[in-house]
């Protein structure tokens, strides 16, 4: 039987090394001037760029921990967590949910482009398939067992690659991604506890302390983010911990990530569904997730991820009455499906009335985007032919107007030159958007919400018609008379 005085002695060491190594990660990064990839983008909440290197501490928080308990079961201390027939879990686990921490660090630090990691996340997710899973029979709601066969292999790696991602994808707010994860480990924790599965419960209790040791540096205003490293950490450990059992069997817990897991599915589905339906690429960043129409609406940061966490909170109780008997299955499917709407409803998506919105000018869309993409990755053909800040002026307002931009504004900051030109109605509503740098500045003021679709291509796109500008700008000085 478990020993709360080895419970409480989990909690504190995952908590402690948690908490210490977050800023011991920060100071190393400013004294190395290593700087993550990701500078202010459309999509970021923050004006200010904020380290993502918080998963360091949670995943040392947790595997330093678990490992210290296998170092002091050596040493013969009476430490009973974990059964000797379980430990064979441990090297497997622990090597492939490294490499998704590796993965998403790389990535922090260096731009991998999706269809790269995408691969990397289908071979972390078929090793994991042949080590730990027997998909061939799967329980589902409404279904009970279902055989699926070869296609439940299939089925299997494509729950853990669409965790790990959705995990990716809700972490857009401050002690969100977090937050939402220690309550589905809650579920995951309770379940063990009353199965007398104590290795998955240790694990769930490492696993919660410290992410509350890496919320002290995260609840708003961040001071540090988990960032990739840390979200498809997480995503990996709750898509595979719940079906982990001692021979290797799935059959425990199929329902438990479907109930639990409902604000990363839900978020995720649904933003794959909204991007089939506008055509827009499934990998394309936008501002469009729940949390940013949360504040779109009005909410502040606080408001929107309790609003969220009280969602997850939701769906912890709808798994526990299910997993319990309290409710029938079917009944918890039906409640999950109901929540799942409220949610969307309550997010305020224009899809929620009409299904098909947006899909009229899909293929406009496509092209606008095609031509956008061109227009700005060649702007410094048109400009190497400009011999005055007229004809750059001719070719910024063109690219302006493809980008959905009202108006901008030109000029150098040591002068009194500058250039205003109007791309549309001057008095409409907007987001204004300002680069300076080297003595010139680009001020400019684009379309509502136009900016939160592709908002990390556009950003890209931004920045390098930008660079173009400054520099053929400080080419044609000379020749700059005051428009």
């Amino acid at each position: 039987m478990l020993r709360y005085s080895s419970l409480i002695s989990v909690a504190i060491l995952s908590f402690v090394i948690a908490t210490t190594i977050c800023p011991f990660g920060i100071k190393f990064l400013k004294r190395k001037n290593i700087k993550s990839k990701h500078k202010s983008r459309f999509r970021d909440v923050h004006d200010q760029v904020i380290p993502r290197i918080g998963g360091i501490g949670i995943v040392f928080g947790f595997w330093g921990t678990i490992g210290t308990l296998l170092f002091v079961r050596t040493q013969l201390v009476s430490i009973h967590f974990l059964d000797s027939d379980k430990l064979w879990i441990l090297p497997w686990l622990f090597g492939l949910s490294m490499s998704a921490f590796l993965l998403g660090l790389i990535d922090d630090f260096k731009n991998i482009r999706a269809r790269y990691k995408l691969i990397v996340q289908i071979v972390i997710a078929c090793i994991t398939v042949a080590v730990f899973f027997q998909p061939d029979v799967i329980v589902l709601p409404f279904f009970q067992k279902v055989h699926f066969g070869k296609l439940g292999y299939i089925v299997a790696v494509v729950w853990i690659v669409g965790i790990m991602n959705a995990m990716n994808l809700i972490d857009g707010l401050d002690s969100l991604a977090a937050g939402v994860a220690a309550i589905a480990l809650l579920g995951i924790g309770t379940i063990a506890w009353l199965e007398q599965d104590m290795i998955i419960f240790t694990m769930t209790i490492s696993l919660i302390f410290s992410l509350l040791g890496f919320l002290v540096y995260n609840l708003h205003p961040a001071r540090v983010f988990m960032g990739d490293s840390g979200s498809l950490f997480l995503g990996f450990i709750l898509a595979v911990l719940p079906f982990i059992q001692i021979s290797g069997s799935t059959h425990r817990y199929n329902i438990l990530p479907i109930l639990l897991l409902g604000v990363p599915i839900v978020d995720t589905s649904f933003t794959i569904i909204r991007r089939s339906i506008k055509g827009i690429p499934l990998f394309s960043a936008d501002k469009n997730h729940i949390h940013h129409r949360l504040i779109e609406k009005g909410l502040s940061h606080r408001q929107s991820v309790r609003r969220l966490h009280l969602a997850a909170s939701g769906y912890l109780l709808i798994f526990l009455l299910s997993s319990l008997r309290v409710i029938d299955i079917k009944v918890g499917l039906l409640a999950f499906m109901a929540l799942s709407w409220l949610l969307i409803f309550y997010a305020g998506y224009d899809e929620r009335i009409n299904p098909f919105f947006g899909i009229q000018d899909r293929n406009m869309k496509r092209q606008n985007r095609s031509f956008m993409i061109q227009l700005s990755n060649n702007i410094d053909l048109f400009y190497q032919d400009a011999e005055n800040i007229n004809q750059i002026l001719f070719t910024l307002k063109i690219w302006a107007q493809q980008f959905q931009c009202i108006s901008f504004a030109l000029g150098f900051t040591d002068s009194q030159m500058h250039w205003d030109e109007n791309c549309g109605n001057s008095d409409e509503s907007g987001e204004e958007v300002e680069f300076e740098e080297n003595g010139l500045y680009l001020k400019l003021k684009f379309r509502k919400n136009s900016l939160d679709m592709d908002s990390d291509l556009k950003f890209e796109l931004l920045n390098k018609v930008k660079e173009e500008t400054f520099k053929h700008m400080n080419r044609v000085k000379d020749t700059v008379t005051k428009h």
